[in-house]
């Protein structure tokens, strides 16, 4: 065992390359090397001159230089502010448009010579009810013309006599027939404080309706129309718009006709003396007398009656009277404070 360990064919040693074959080696592999760098330069070459003529191209289409790459970019001018127009004025809106009442009266003033006066007493006469009985009616419209005519809006042929009177000279009202308290009757579209406001307004146009040339509204009868506030306002706010007075007959001591017309900017003024609710001579002398009284002693007095045949027998013989006693007859219209 010792011996097969130690016998044997001798082991050989390895071989060692010659001298010639590294020489060999180096050579090519510095071939190849400088083989791949000569490929390296001309790939760099040609990429570098291939990238030229890409930008260029590129920069051909985009209308822009190619050497503006290497020029500095010029800055953005800046965006002018967006400057808020000024602001627009709303439109004027114009001013509602009044539409006239139907049927508005036409206002006659009496004429100067008329109404004038010198600063004495003066006394206005108002006829109450004319045209209801038609003989009277005309015995009324042929008095003075300084003695003033209410027309009562339900009579026939009102609009044809009250355009005779104002022919003659006369000023006319609209004598408005008016709820009492008691059971007498006013007659057809009577004003009523219990009617619906709209009921009112409609009887108001109705009366103001049937003619034309008045200056004002007095109350026939009322006593229970003019005690009423809410009522009277509506009535004197038409007369308001129309740019009419109100004469309040007084039918009652609690009425408040001045109170609401004054409230609502109409003129009025109330009378005095009722100078024939007795219908005798003597009854009606009487009643002139104490209007005259009153007129002397405050200025102005304001007195009513009716077409009664004694109350114009009785008032023609009185006006001969007036000019002695230093009194002046004069329209209704004449003594309203406005």
């Amino acid at each position: 065992m010792a011996r097969r360990a130690g016998s044997g064919k001798p082991r050989k040693s390895p071989s060692r390359p010659k001298a010639g074959s590294s020489i060999w080696y180096q050579i090519v592999l510095g071939t190849v090397a400088g083989l791949v760098l000569v490929g390296l330069i001309v790939f760099l070459t040609v990429w570098r001159h291939d990238k030229q003529d890409f930008n260029r191209i590129v920069s051909e289409t985009q209308g822009v230089p190619a050497s503006s790459e290497q020029k500095p970019v010029p800055p953005v001018p800046p965006v002018p502010p967006i400057v808020a127009a000024p602001p627009v004025a709303p439109p004027v809106t114009p001013p509602p448009v009044v539409t006239p009442p139907a049927n508005p009266p036409v206002v006659v003033a009496p004429k100067k010579a008329e109404t004038a006066h010198t600063g004495r007493a003066v006394i206005a006469l108002v006829i109450d009810d004319v045209g209801i009985d038609k003989a009277g009616a005309r015995k009324a419209i042929a008095l003075p013309p300084q003695i003033t005519l209410a027309f009562m809006p339900y009579a026939t042929n009102v609009a044809a006599e009250a355009r005779e009177a104002l022919g003659a000279g006369h000023e006319i009202l609209v004598h408005m027939p008016m709820q009492p308290l008691g059971a007498a009757d006013p007659g057809p579209h009577a004003l009523r404080a219990d009617d619906t406001p709209e009921k009112l307004q409609q009887e108001i146009d109705w009366n103001l309706a049937r003619f034309s040339g008045y200056t004002a509204v007095n109350n026939h009868m009322g006593s229970r129309m003019t005690e009423d506030p809410a009522a009277m306002r509506i009535l004197m706010k038409t007369l308001k718009a129309r740019g009419l007075f109100f004469l309040d007959s007084r039918t009652t001591a609690r009425t408040v006709a001045a109170k609401i017309a004054g409230e609502e900017g109409v003129p009025s003024i109330s009378r005095d003396v009722f100078i024939d609710n007795d219908q005798t001579p003597a009854d009606v002398e009487r009643q002139l007398a104490e209007t005259e009284h009153i007129a002397l002693k405050t200025g102005v007095a304001i007195a009513i009656g009716h077409p009664h045949p004694v109350t114009l027998a009785v008032v023609s013989e009185w006006l001969k009277t007036l000019p002695a006693k230093g009194i002046e007859l004069v329209p209704v219209a004449s003594v309203v404070k406005r």
